[in-house]
């Protein structure tokens, strides 16, 4: 099987295609530690082989996960609730109007993304200081389209 170029699965299912130019032995379901902006992240391979045409242009596989990588990722995702929940509450005290659906951490535990919805066009940048400085973390933040109720079935 080819294993140049790998599907790395991450939370909410999200998928990235990467390289393996360092020719690892990889099998689907093992954990790998991918490149980040100004980090690294942590993934679940889910896929090898001949996944895409444009394999000059992905990013490539650091290294197998090691027991520290994982060690360090648990305790990442285990500060996601707390995360989640107070950056609700700044967003509710700073009269925001948007729902923050979920929060992603990094793999490195030094980055967290929170998801959010809104019909408004609202500055976020107060509520970014205060979770930042609150968690000491990098925070980054995702607008997701919310689907209107009458469009489920």
């Amino acid at each position: 099987m080819d294993e140049k170029v790998v599907e790395v699965r991450f939370k909410n299912n999200r998928k990235i295609i990467y390289r393996n130019n360092l020719g690892f032995k990889l099998q689907k379901d093992d954990r790998v530690v991918v490149k980040a902006e100004y980090g690294y992240d942590l993934g679940t391979i889910s896929m090898i082989g001949d996944l895409t045409q444009k394999k000059s242009s992905l990013d490539q596989i650091l290294r197998k996960a090691t027991r520290e990588d994982l060690n360090q990722w648990i305790d990442a995702k285990k500060k996601e609730r707390d995360v989640l929940m107070k950056s609700r509450m700044l967003a509710a005290e700073n009269d925001l109007d948007l729902g923050i659906n979920d929060a992603e951490f990094r793999g490195d535990g030094k980055q967290v993304t929170l998801f959010y919805t809104t019909d408004k066009n609202e500055d976020l940048d107060d509520l970014i200081r205060k979770i930042t400085s609150s968690f000491e973390i990098k925070v980054e933040m995702k607008q997701i389209l919310s689907v209107p109720s009458s469009m489920i079935h």
